[in-house]
This record gives C-alpha cells, sequence and structure tokens, in this order.
C-alpha cells in the first residue's frame, strides 16, 4: 500500500460478515458517495485485539469494482480470543483516508440487486458540460461547470464565484476565529492540482498558522458541487476560542434566503432575507441569492462541532454592501493538541476521553482534542443546469384511485385519456397503486401496467410511475434490510391504509446504505420491464434527518446523546445514479420529484422538474393560506429559475381552489398540475393552448417586481406580469390578491411596450372574447389578458 501522507478526507464502508466453521467470509458494501471510490485500494486485516498482532491482510486495489466481492480468511489461524475487522484505504492518489467501518452480519438470503452498480458512471450526462480548468492567472485557479465558474487561490476555501452572468462574492471565503487569544490568520501554500478530469477536479492545499494546520481537500464536480474534507490539527498544544467559515455575498445578490429543513405548514424558512440578523442552531443546508442565481453551503453533520450554550451556530449578518453568513464550528473552548499526547487510558477506554470532555464543559474548561479533527462541507451555485425544458412543456397530469374512470387498481378509462390529450397534457403519472409494495418494483398487475403504458404511448402520451421515500413491511427485503436501513429515530406511517394496497406499514429509509443500490436498480427494472418514459419520485431526494448509527448516520455526543444528520452526499449519489439510469433507458426521460418544502440542490438538481406546494394544502381557510405563502416565499422558493430546475405548484384546494391558486402561479411564470378533476384539466388545458398561441417561449417576461418601466399604475392588492412579443404583442396576468372581490385599475406605459400609436385589441386570452384592462375579480380572481 502506498504512502503516509494522510488525507483529511474519512471514508465510511460496510463489512457484512458470515461464519462457516473456521472460514470468514467478508463482503464489502458502499455508505454514502458511491462516487468517491473509485481508485480507492483497501486493505483488510483481522487483528487480534490484545496482542495488536496482525494474522491476516489482503489487499483490494479499487474498491469501486471490489464491492460485493467475497474476501476469506482462516480463523483456525487466529489465536483464542477476540478479534477485530480493521480497514485502512488509501485514496486514488496515495493517501491514507481515516476509516469508518461498520460491520454487520451477511444477510441469509442475498438479493439479486445488492451492490448494483446501477448508473454508477464517470460520463458528464446532458444537459450538463465537461469542466475546464484555466491556468492562466498565476494567482488563482478558474474552474468552470455549467453556467458557473469558481476561482480558487491559496489562503482561501474559495475565491470568486460567477453564476449567471454575476459575480456572487463579496470577498473569498474565509476561515476565522481567534485562536491563543488572537484574530486567526492563515497562510496558504500553493494549490495542487491533483486531478483533472471531466467529470471531476481534485485540489489540495494546508493552511498555517499560530499554532493551527489546516489540510484541504477540495473536490469539484460536473454539476458545480464542491465538497471540502478538511481537519485541524495543533502542530503543539494551541488553544482555540472560536473557528468558522465564513461566507461573503454581495447584499444585492443575496436578496432571499432558505434553509433546510423547513416545517409542514409554514413557510418561516424561504423569503426576503430579513435586514436584521438571523441566528440559527445548526442548519445542513444555507443558501443566500436572488431571482437568478445564489450560492448554498451544506452540511451533512454537526460532528465535532463545539457549540455555544445556546446552540446557535449559524449566522447570517448584513454589513454595509454585503451579507455574511458565518458558520460557527468551534465556538467554546478547546485545546488542540498533538496525537502523541493523548493519554494511553482514554485510547483503551475511550468513556474516559467523553467523560473528561463533559467535565470541561461544565466546568467552562478549555476541551482537549488530541490529533486531528475532520470535517466535511460542500457549496454549490445555482442556477445548477441550463433548462432542456421548462414545466409548461412537460405538461404533466396526475393520476390517482380519486380520478373518474380509474376507481379500480390499474383501471384507466380510454376515454379518459383521449380528454388528456384534448387538453393537451402531454405526461401522465401512475400514482402510487400500480404496486402493492408500497415504493416497490414488483406490479400488482404486470398485464394492466402494460396495457396502460400501450394505451398512453399510442396516444401520444408519456407515462411516469411512482416511487417514493419508504419501505414497506410487506417488502421481500423488510427482515434482511428493515431495521438497519430505517430513518431513526423511526417515522413514516405505522398504520399505511390507501387502498386499493393492501394495509401495512411503510416508514421512511434512508439512501445512505444499501437501499440506494435497491431504488437505484428497481427504477432501472421498472424502465426496461414496462417502457415507461422516466419515474416520479414522491420525496425521493430528501436527505432525512437520520440518527440510525447502523448505517453511519448519527453523531454520537460525549454525553452519549445522538444528534441527527442529514445524508445529502449520500441521496445525491442516489438522485445522480438514478437519473444516469433513467437516461441511459430513454435520452429524454423525466425525472419529477415531489419536493415539498425541499430545495436541497446536491439532490434536487438531478430532477428534470419538481412538484412543489404539499406543505399548505392542510391548511383551512384562503386567508390562512394566503398568510403562509407570500409573494417573496413564492418567488425564492417556487420559481425554479434560479434554481435551474422547472417548478410546478401543487394544490389540492384545501386553502386555496385550484382555479384561485393560478392567481399567484401565473404572477409567477409558473404553471399548476392537474390532478384527478377533469374540470382541472380542462382549465389547466385552455391555460397551455393560450400560453402556446401567443408563443410564451418566445417573448421576454417582465415580471411584476420587475416592469416598473412598462406600468403606470394599478390597484393596491393588484398585480400584473407581462410576456413581450416581438410579433405577438404583449400578454397580461392581472391578478386580484386582496381577500375581497376588488376593482383592479390598470394602466400600462404603451409606448414602452411598444403599443403606442396603434389601435390596440384586447381579448381575454383564454375564452378570446373582447376585454379590457380594467376589472373586477373576486378574491384570488385573475384574468389572461392578450394585446395587439
Amino acid at each position: 500500500m502506498p504512502t503516509t501522507r494522510q488525507s483529511p478526507r474519512t471514508l465510511q464502508l460496510r463489512a457484512y460478515t458470515q461464519f462457516k466453521q473456521t472460514e470468514l467470509t467478508v463482503v464489502l458494501a458502499r455508505i454514502g458517495d458511491a462516487f468517491l471510490l473509485n481508485g480507492t485500494a483497501v486493505e483488510l486485516s483481522v487483528r487480534h485485539r490484545n496482542s495488536a498482532q496482525i494474522i491476516h491482510r489482503k489487499k483490494i486495489a479499487n474498491m469501486a469494482t471490489a464491492i460485493g466481492r467475497a474476501y476469506k480468511f482462516d480463523m483456525s489461524k487466529v489465536p483464542v480470543g477476540c478479534a477485530v475487522l480493521d480497514a485502512r484505504a488509501f485514496d486514488a492518489f496515495g493517501q491514507q483516508m481515516s476509516v469508518e467501518l461498520i460491520q454487520d452480519t451477511m444477510p441469509a438470503e442475498v438479493p439479486d440487486w445488492f451492490a448494483s452498480r446501477t448508473g454508477i458512471t464517470r460520463k458528464v450526462p446532458k444537459p450538463w458540460t465537461p469542466l475546464t480548468i484555466d491556468k492562466s492567472d498565476k494567482r488563482k485557479l478558474s474552474i468552470g461547470c455549467a453556467l458557473r465558474d469558481y476561482g480558487f487561490a491559496a489562503g482561501t476555501i474559495l475565491d470568486s464565484v460567477c453564476a449567471a452572468d454575476a459575480d456572487i462574492l463579496a470577498a473569498p471565503v474565509r476561515f476565522f476565529g481567534v485562536v491563543n487569544g488572537k484574530s486567526l490568520r492563515l497562510r496558504g501554500d500553493k494549490i495542487r492540482v491533483l486531478s483533472a478530469d471531466r467529470d471531476t477536479i481534485e485540489l489540495e492545499q494546508q493552511l498555517i498558522g499560530q499554532g493551527l494546520k489546516i489540510s484541504m481537500r477540495t473536490r469539484i464536480e460536473f454539476d458545480g458541487v464542491i465538497r471540502y474534507d478538511w481537519s485541524v490539527t495543533g502542530t503543539r498544544a494551541t488553544q482555540v476560542d472560536s473557528l468558522g467559515v465564513e461566507i461573503a455575498v454581495h447584499r444585492r445578490y443575496a436578496e432571499y434566503l432558505y434553509h433546510f429543513p423547513g416545517l409542514w405548514g409554514m413557510a418561516k424558512n424561504s423569503g426576503n432575507r430579513p435586514d436584521e440578523p438571523v441566528l440559527m442552531g445548526f442548519r445542513p443546508y444555507v443558501w443566500l441569492g436572488d431571482d437568478r442565481r445564489g450560492l448554498a453551503w451544506f452540511c451533512e453533520s454537526d460532528r465535532n462541532w463545539y457549540p455555544p450554550a445556546n446552540g446557535l451556530v449559524t449566522e447570517i449578518t448584513p454589513k454595509g454592501n454585503r451579507v455574511l453568513l458565518r458558520l460557527h464550528v468551534i465556538s467554546q473552548p478547546v485545546r488542540l493538541r498533538p496525537a502523541s499526547e493523548k493519554p494511553a487510558e482514554w485510547i483503551s477506554t475511550p468513556e474516559l476521553e467523553a467523560a473528561a470532555t463533559r467535565d470541561a464543559a461544565v466546568d467552562d474548561r478549555a476541551i482537549d482534542l488530541f490529533g486531528a479533527q475532520h470535517y466535511t462541507f460542500g457549496m454549490q451555485a445555482t442556477p445548477v443546469k441550463p433548462l432542456e425544458q421548462d414545466a409548461w412543456d412537460y405538461r404533466i397530469t396526475h393520476v390517482g384511485t380519486s380520478l373518474t374512470g380509474h376507481e379500480k387498481p390499474l383501471e384507466l378509462a380510454p376515454a379518459k385519456l383521449d380528454r388528456f390529450v384534448e387538453a393537451g397534457v402531454r405526461t401522465v403519472i401512475i400514482h402510487e397503486q400500480w404496486t402493492d409494495i408500497e415504493g416497490h418494483w414488483i406490479p400488482t398487475n404486470e398485464k394492466q401496467v402494460r396495457k396502460i403504458v400501450k394505451d398512453c404511448h399510442s396516444r401520444g402520451l408519456k407515462i411516469l410511475l411512482y416511487y417514493s421515500f419508504l419501505v414497506s413491511d410487506l417488502a421481500p427485503e423488510w427482515r434482511d434490510f428493515g431495521i438497519t436501513n430505517l430513518v431513526l429515530p423511526k417515522r413514516g406511517y405505522p398504520l399505511y391504509h390507501e387502498p386499493p394496497q393492501p394495509d401495512q406499514s411503510a416508514w421512511c429509509v434512508c439512501l445512505n446504505d444499501a437501499w440506494q443500490d435497491f431504488t437505484v436498480d428497481a427504477i432501472a427494472r421498472t424502465m426496461d420491464q414496462f417502457g415507461v418514459d422516466g419515474v416520479y419520485l414522491d420525496g425521493t431526494e430528501y436527505p432525512f434527518g437520520c440518527c440510525n448509527t447502523l448505517h453511519g448516520c448519527g453523531n454520537v455526543k460525549a454525553g452519549g446523546t445522538i444528534s441527527q444528520s442529514f445524508p445529502i452526499f449520500g441521496v445525491r449519489s442516489a438522485m445522480r445514479r438514478l437519473y444516469n439510469a433513467v437516461r441511459d433507458r430513454c435520452p429524454d426521460a423525466q425525472v419529477n420529484v415531489h419536493n415539498s418544502t425541499c430545495m436541497v440542490m446536491p439532490t434536487l438538481a438531478w430532477a428534470t422538474s419538481y412538484w412543489d406546494g404539499e406543505q399548505f394544502q392542510a391548511v383551512k381557510g384562503m386567508d390562512t393560506a394566503a398568510d403562509l405563502l407570500p409573494l417573496d416565499t413564492f418567488r425564492a422558493e417556487f420559481m425554479g429559475h434560479q434554481w435551474g430546475v422547472p417548478g410546478e405548484f401543487l394544490c389540492y384546494g384545501a386553502g386555496f381552489s385550484f382555479e384561485q391558486a393560478w392567481s399567484i402561479c401565473l404572477l409567477h411564470d409558473i404553471p399548476m398540475r392537474p390532478n384527478d378533476d377533469g374540470k382541472k384539466v380542462d382549465l389547466t388545458g385552455r391555460i397551455w393552448k393560450a400560453m402556446t398561441a401567443f408563443d410564451r417561449k418566445g417573448a421576454e417576461w417582465l415580471p411584476y417586481w420587475r416592469n416598473q418601466k412598462y406600468v403606470a399604475s394599478i390597484t393596491a392588492g393588484g398585480y400584473v406580469s407581462l410576456y413581450r412579443h416581438p410579433k405577438n404583442g404583449v400578454l397580461a396576468v392581472v391578478s386580484n390578491l386582496n381577500r375581497k372581490r376588488t376593482q383592479i385599475g390598470l394602466k400600462l406605459k404603451l409606448r414602452a411596450l411598444g403599443l403606442a400609436g396603434k389601435e390596440m385589441q384586447i381579448t381575454d386570452a383564454i375564452t378570446g372574447r373582447k376585454a379590457k384592462l380594467d376589472n373586477t375579480l373576486p378574491a384570488f380572481g385573475w384574468r389572461l389578458l392578450r394585446l395587439r
């Protein structure tokens, strides 16, 4: 095995073991990001615990191809007593990584999807483009990906970010803190390029100062995700009073704030960034941006964070022409000491170290930390990719058992499909009832599924089948993979009663472990079996907060408590593999995601469109829903423009009616998806046809918050967004967002719109009848007016 150089990256692996007389069989499996394993070499060893003697060693040249293979050890050669299975790992550059090896018993029956490599490829799929690297500037490296450029310079975490043609950063991203009573000052050596490929670029650098050494490995991937693995070490006993990461964004590009996770029934995590400072506890994902672009920081876990007593570690503070996002990693005094100084009894009895750490925190003394402290976080600028199509192009409708003509499982009346075609539907989604087992690939009636697919395709309709975020106790895999793959604390549906599916229990599943392989393999299998045109994912992209240490989630703290980790890299790996799998089978396949509250772009970027809004559907009464969904929230979360993924709004008609919700959606150039009700399909079809007749895609969009140059006045509570076409005139969306019937008076600046001096005709774009600019509209009523 190569070198003694240490990488700051930590690798998690699962070892499944099986004993047969004196033979030990070990099968290694992935945990988390499947794409990190490429080129990783591993050495497995069996060590006698008391004597520390290594009895067996097996060297594995490339873990990426070794996953799922069996390695055998002769236990008859091991001295009597307890032995330990160890692993050492070396990355593609010969540097040794820390390894967390999680051991489990091999299932008696290994399913055929186990250790699947489906979707694991280094190709760069469309619409992304290969990475570029420019070394011409001696001061910094410039790395380009789709729609974005990143600059890296010595001594900084990230020197510059350009997204959607704007430089977002007001200053380089940097470490800050107080060390030995003085403000932290670090000097960085030259950034070394370890590799530069089409899909991935790896960099490394060291920053040194005041008794600290920070080793940093930076991995940039073609979707614009930057992964930072870093460690901090005391070159001598060094007191660190505080240490964190500071991201300074130009204030004009930090209009909105989004942070994850959100809460069902409210939108407090998404909207205008407050003018006053924001202090929060640990948040795994924080995004600052405007309606065209943004920048996100994300981190799976607060492992090795030392927060203040109040737990507030996330700070967003306006300061002049910039907004500072500060992540306070260490906020209570710690003393970093070399690993060689660690007491021997702490090594043999970790409980003593935990007790000493607790006591120091209680007594307000510096906590002694020995050796390197390891951390991982990520950054990603948005929009994440160029759009192939937008949500208006996909024209999706959703079919569940409440749809007339679909009351019985897997019976979809041909007349209903004909009505879809007449309305202009292009994509049909069949909800979960196509399989009795929630979120599984085994169909209830294979013949009927094939018939529905054939009936859709014969009418030119694309069809997607449902997958979810749940594992059912009816699944054949439940016995062997259920508990180890669950999100803990356990959450989901203890009594899942969704006829015509049989009653079952269905629990939230974590994609950080083997269920990642199952999910990707199952969706690929479904596409191969039925020839469908992609997949509908109900929450599959959601990185649930999870404390299940059986698969590497959760952060066990000194007091024995476990804080959640949010497996963003693991779920991103699943979504990336899934995208590759469906696009390999159908080049224009859709990955449509129901994501309500979740705008975590490392995972959601792999969707071709998203469907957001269910978090408001339990709200009763229009007034309450309007309060919960203010316009700044809609601009921040639901438009899709600044994210790089097309968005649709989800409305069951609880807080708003379906027709009322269009008053907000049309103002923001966002369609709604009709589901289950023929009247909704008919209304949506008329809107689709009006947009097509006007050639919406060939027009310039002038939304209500950016069209003052074209609008002279409008009644309070009234809003207007405009589309201006070089040949077809102007299309105006006029909405009354007052809580009562109101006459909305509207005056436009016709000269600015290119309509002055002409005899102007105004028609209702939905009905084709003559209309006028001034309209009396009910609460949340709207008109779509054609001016020419």
